[in-house]
């Protein structure tokens, strides 16, 4: 049976999102950003990703609300590997559109588990401190697992430059060839976070190498005898340099090698002229990668927790 649309209050109606909605969407999420914590948080990339998604159907898994002109009022998209978002225009919030939002989306994120036979739990972040999210997400029986930190650095002041531990060369870095063996260990070492979930290099294509302002003249591997053991994948964002994924060889930890990645993507950053560097990090990362970011100058931005709610069969 169809997951029935929300029911919006006048003049909203609901709509399937279209690829011509793609920039009116990603203003969308820029007026939410700017009102949450003063700056945009996304992209055009960031929209477009989870539509090339293997598995995303953009008709069944996503839903846009829209005023009387057209324009995207909230958003929300669900995949049935349980990852999902909800976005609410700062001037549509306290009139019931997020909570009609929400009850889609666990919908759809119960036919998705159940027409895969298994129980799954549909995972959303919301800004730590957001008291209207929190009663939202309570209420629908959400409860909170774990907390994601923006951190970022002033790439305008001095920055010491990296140390190579012995053994280990820095390279640079090339798609065709490198871009398989950089997801295997990203892979590998993601696999050490608890509550990460593992993407095929389908999945983590459509994240990295396939965004539009993809450029590999931004990243960097590590190298010893020949075979990679740290890499850095990083890219532009808003004019601002961002690290995407650092990873390190098991065997390669507690050596300094992340951190002089760290340190040479930050260098080569600045010298194109870019102002701040950002990255995203588990807020109870076990491998030490929030220590990491604090010696190399980083600072926490923004906290997100996420809320997570089981569905599907038991």
């Amino acid at each position: 049976m169809p997951v029935p649309v929300p029911a919006v209050p006048a003049p909203l109606r609901v709509r399937p999102p279209r690829q011509d909605d793609l920039d009116a969407l990603t203003e969308l999420y820029i007026r939410a950003n700017v009102a949450d914590i003063g700056e945009a948080d996304t992209d055009t990339d960031d929209v477009e990703s989870i539509w090339r998604w293997p598995g995303f159907e953009l008709a069944h898994d996503a839903v846009l609300i829209v005023d009387e002109h057209d324009r995207p009022a909230a958003y929300a998209w669900v995949h049935k590997t349980s990852a999902a978002d909800l976005t609410v225009d700062p001037g549509w919030r306290t009139k019931g559109v997020g909570g009609a939002l929400l009850a889609w989306l666990v919908a759809r994120a119960t036919e998705q588990a159940e027409q895969a036979g298994r129980r799954a739990p549909v995972q959303l972040e919301a800004l730590t401190g957001d008291k209207a999210a929190t009663r939202l997400l309570e209420a629908a029986g959400f409860h909170p697992t774990r907390a994601t930190l923006l951190m970022g650095i002033d790439l305008t002041d001095g920055l010491d430059g990296p140390v190579w531990p012995p053994g280990a060369q820095p390279r640079p870095f090339d798609t065709a060839r490198d871009a398989r063996a950089a997801h295997a260990l990203v892979t590998e070492a993601f696999r050490d976070v608890a509550g990460t979930t593992s993407r095929s290099f389908e999945q983590w294509a459509t994240f990295t190498i396939q965004r539009r302002g993809f450029d590999p003249g931004l990243c960097l591997r590590a190298v010893a005898e020949e075979r990679l053991v740290g890499v850095a994948v990083n890219h532009r964002f808003e004019g601002d340099g961002f690290v995407q994924y650092l990873a390190v060889a098991r065997d390669w930890r507690r050596q300094g090698l992340g951190e002089a990645l760290l340190r040479a993507s930050f260098q080569h950053m600045a010298s194109l002229g870019m102002p701040r560097a950002t990255l995203y990090v588990d807020a109870d990362n076990t491998t030490g990668a929030g220590r990491l970011y604090e010696r190399a100058g980083m600072r926490v931005r923004h906290r997100w927790d996420r809320w997570e709610l089981p569905v599907g069969p038991a």
